[in-house]
């Protein structure tokens, strides 16, 4: 066993946790709603603070409280963006000042660690703490550190989260690589397009993870893999089949499958092979029809199917619901992003 997941929250696209709804096909970007701050942050210091540090700082102390937690062994967090648009802003206050002085609160959150230090400074943990940036296996590498402080004995509760915020520069490199489609885009960073068939999203996702289950866990991690470009077609089916052996699981013990599959045709054919090849007959979920696409969106698979698990309940509208049969105590969760990054996640009842 990998480790135990004894708390968790998510700050989504989703108005209420606990009424999920699928998001309209056809949205080319939607954003988080973002929660109450001051209800764990003072005023003051939410000024100071750019959305992504808010939004960790909020869901960290989410997750500790509904996991019972006052102090944590360790803070890891992966963010998905490689750049943040402060840069650009601080540059244009240079010029306006005359090279003078601007605000330094703008250049501290300009650093994509500042989130995990915000976190840090608010909860006193002065033990291990680290922020990852690998693209789409940002927050799976942030598992990965977390896990991995844990089995040399650094650390026996840690705080691992992603985390992803939508940027006017984010959305128009997302234009130039392909991943929407659309003739312009506006500065509040919410429109739609029909023509477009992928909904980028952002949003927080954080978990307390322990070495020991609790009576407040809500699933065990039992198995987590990563596979860089693999070749289309059989390649990921056998290394899935490989993974699931590897973890003594046979394809009928999988109760449900989360499947990054979202809206899109461009990165289907490796999930339709793979389904059809190892899956076909098990419920599937579609997780990022609730919540978009962005790097880190593991974040909410795995906030999802800790929920399912725990409260072996389905969002309400889904199709799934026709196909779920008893109680669910196995799931795998496969995601991919650009269809260069895969992840397989095998999440079990404690």
């Amino acid at each position: 066993m990998l480790a135990y997941i004894n708390g968790v929250d998510c700050i989504s696209a989703q108005l209420e946790n606990n009424t999920l709804v699928p998001l309209e096909k056809g949205q080319v970007c939607v954003t988080a709603h973002e929660p109450l701050y001051t209800e764990f942050i003072p005023s003051g210091k939410i000024r100071r603070m750019d959305k992504l540090s808010k939004m960790g700082l909020y869901s960290s102390k989410v997750c500790m409280k509904d996991a019972g937690v006052e102090e944590v062994d360790g803070i890891v967090v992966g963010v998905g963006q490689t750049f943040s648009d402060n840069p650009a802003v601080i540059l244009e206050k240079l010029i306006d000042n005359d090279e003078g002085l601007i605000n330094p609160g703008m250049f501290m959150n300009s650093l994509l660690s500042s989130a995990s230090g915000q976190i840090a400074l608010e909860l006193k943990c002065y033990g291990y703490n680290n922020t990852l940036t690998q693209r789409g296996f940002s927050f799976e590498s942030a598992l990965l550190d977390g896990i991995m402080q844990m089995e040399i004995g650094e650390c026996e509760n840690i705080l691992v989260g992603g985390l992803d915020v939508v940027t006017d520069t984010y959305l128009e490199l997302a234009h130039e690589y392909g991943y929407v489609n659309s003739s312009g885009f506006d500065s509040g960073a919410y429109f739609s397009n029909e023509d477009n068939e992928r909904t980028v999203g952002e949003g927080s996702g954080f978990f307390m993870l322990s070495s020991h289950p609790n009576q407040q866990s809500y699933a065990a991690l039992k198995g987590l893999k990563c596979l860089y470009l693999p070749e289309p077609g059989r390649q990921l089916t056998d290394k899935l089949a490989a993974f699931l052996q590897e973890n003594h699981i046979v394809n009928t013990n999988i109760d449900l499958v989360l499947s990054g599959k979202g809206f899109d045709h461009l990165f289907e054919e490796p999930y339709l092979k793979t389904e059809e090849n190892l899956f076909r007959g098990v419920p599937h979920l579609y997780f990022k029809r609730y919540c978009g696409e962005y790097p880190t969106a593991t974040t909410f698979g795995l906030w999802m199917g800790a929920q399912i698990l725990k409260n072996q309940a389905l969002p309400e509208n889904d199709p799934v619901n026709a196909t779920v049969k008893g109680n669910i105590e196995t799931i795998l969760l496969i995601n991919s992003f650009a269809g260069n990054y895969f992840t397989f996640l095998l999440l079990q009842k404690p």
